[in-house]
């Protein structure tokens, strides 16, 4: 069969009759068929056998096929075939395919360049003795992608998009026509397998037009689905109209492609690890060894293989971000009232004064427990009077030096109350008779935070949360039992935003107007 060798011949040859006729078509139609077909002839019509010979066998047709595309260069690697007759081959460098000597007849040879572009087609009649070559065009333009505006493959990446706060990375793309075209052409940009976007959630494809004169245009991509392999997600760029070069070429047509991958973070967690029991200590309600609570924040770069050099990861940290919650935080109670009075007070003198003074800090909002230094991280390394944990911030796993642990730790107290406090005590009539003693007999604590392990972008100050989870601690001094720090029995997938910028939880605790002084109750004293 015809798969390519010049000198084959189809399987079944015909009849020496059939030869014959064959072999003396008219002399006008071949003229005519070689003008069609660019056909060249190569030998003349055999002269009649001597007498007692047999007859020459019939000549044959030589069928050729050359595939350009429609700036006139030859294209390599086409797929071409005879319909009906399972001949078929792939055209060379110079775009030709020979299918060598068939028997004369007509013929329609098609050409195809990839799986779902359109068979380009032509169909002549190949007569005796001829060489017959069928000439096909091919919409075959070269499309140059690049991802980061490089040509390099290494930076081919994006960052998974960010549920909590919901967040794309975006990564700056471009694409240009690089060779093959005479008109500017409409091009559809997609990814089948639904990792990428261009680059917002709605935006399966870009539609762009590429100019003919090979300018790049400008386009963006997010990540969407992780990817499970370096290069799995593959943008794809396919016609978005007819191919306005003519030739083979339809919509849908993929005209170049290049492979992308949608990086995200795996063996993400953050643990947290109870103290002390809180005891007064001096004038402050503080743990009796440690911390409150110790923080532990972990995360894995994946799919395994991405370049941590890239501009996209080479900033990437993980850190941990606290929210402190709304409510009372902190109530110092003074009772047991004792007086002292003045000298010379007259016997049966009487005084009412409270049975008790309660102070308390309140924190009426939802606030970030961070500083402006390292906001808007709980702790950032490297800031003197505020840094808590030199470890605080850490390269992710899966990097060059990465996958330890960024930690820090949190240790609220009471704040510093006096053991006693003082009031003047009078009469009715608002005669000084003597000083009220209270002593204190309660600090207590009721603190409720969120925390997070996050990807941090250190030069950006752009953040993503990857795992969640809560402690409290609400303690009491003059209460029986474990006063300490209590944690959620596991992490678990963020469902909250994290929180950055101000208000910061301390300066809402220090506002003046978040703090209160009462008087509880009464007393009275009789000299």
């Amino acid at each position: 069969m015809g798969n390519g060798d010049s000198a084959s011949t189809p399987a079944s040859n015909p009849s020496p009759a059939q030869s014959l006729s064959s072999a003396t078509s008219d002399s006008a139609t071949q003229s005519a068929a070689g003008d069609a077909g660019s056909s060249v002839v190569t030998c003349g019509t055999p002269a009649d056998a001597p007498a007692g010979q047999p007859a020459p066998a019939a000549q044959k047709a030589h069928l050729v096929v050359q595939v350009k595309d429609c700036s006139g260069k030859a294209v390599q690697g086409v797929n071409v075939a005879v319909s009906g007759k399972g001949w078929n081959g792939v055209t060379d460098a110079s775009g030709k395919f020979d299918f060598g000597d068939e028997n004369p007849d007509t013929y329609t040879v098609t050409g195809l360049l990839t799986a779902t572009s359109t068979p380009a087609s032509q169909t002549l009649a190949a007569p005796a003795g001829q060489t017959t070559q069928y000439n096909l065009v091919i919409c075959n333009i070269t499309i140059e992608i690049q991802i980061n505006n490089t040509g390099t493959a290494n930076d081919d990446i994006v960052q998974v998009k960010c549920a909590h706060p919901a967040h794309r990375h975006k990564v700056p793309c471009q694409i240009k026509i690089a060779s093959g075209a005479a008109h500017d052409h409409q091009i559809t940009l997609g990814n089948p397998d639904g990792r990428l976007r261009f680059p917002e959630s709605g935006d399966t494809t870009k539609n762009v037009t590429l100019p003919a004169a090979g300018t790049w245009v400008a386009f963006e991509i997010s990540g969407e689905n992780a990817s499970n392999a370096i290069g799995d997600a593959v943008i794809q760029a396919t016609l978005g109209a007819a191919c306005p070069d003519g030739g083979a070429g339809n919509v849908g047509d993929v005209k170049g492609s290049k492979p992308a991958t949608v990086f995200w973070f795996d063996a993400a967690e953050i643990k947290m690890t109870p103290g002390g029991n809180y005891v007064i200590s001096g004038n402050l309600y503080t743990p009796n060894a440690g911390h409150a609570i110790d923080h532990s924040a972990k995360a894995t770069i994946k799919p395994a293989g991405v370049d941590c050099s890239t501009p996209q990861v080479k900033d990437l940290r993980v850190g941990i971000m606290q929210l402190a919650l709304q409510g009372v935080q902190r109530t110092m109670t003074w009772s047991n009232p004792t007086i002292a009075w003045v000298a010379g007070t007259a016997a049966g003198t009487s005084t009412t004064v409270p049975a008790s003074i309660v102070f308390k800090r309140n924190h009426p909002v939802n606030a970030n427990d961070s500083a402006g230094a390292v906001d808007p991280l709980y702790d950032q390394p490297g800031h003197p009077h505020v840094t808590i944990d030199a470890n605080s911030v850490q390269v992710p796993g899966g990097c060059a030096g990465g996958g330890a642990a960024a930690t820090s730790s949190d240790t609220p107290s009471g704040g510093a109350a006096p053991a006693t406090v003082n009031l003047p005590a009078s009469t009715a009539a608002g005669v000084n008779v003597g000083t009220v003693t209270y002593t204190l007999t309660s600090t207590k604590i009721d603190l409720d935070f969120l925390v997070w392990a996050v990807i941090f972008n250190k030069s950006t100050n752009q953040f993503c949360a990857v795992r969640e989870r809560s402690w409290n601690l609400h303690a009491d001094s003059a209460a029986a039992g474990d006063q300490k720090a209590k944690t959620d029995a596991a992490d678990r997938a963020p469902t909250t935003d994290p929180v950055g910028g101000q208000p910061f939880s301390n300066d809402v605790l220090n506002d003046p107007a978040n703090k209160s002084t009462t008087q509880v109750g009464s007393t009275v004293f009789t000299k």
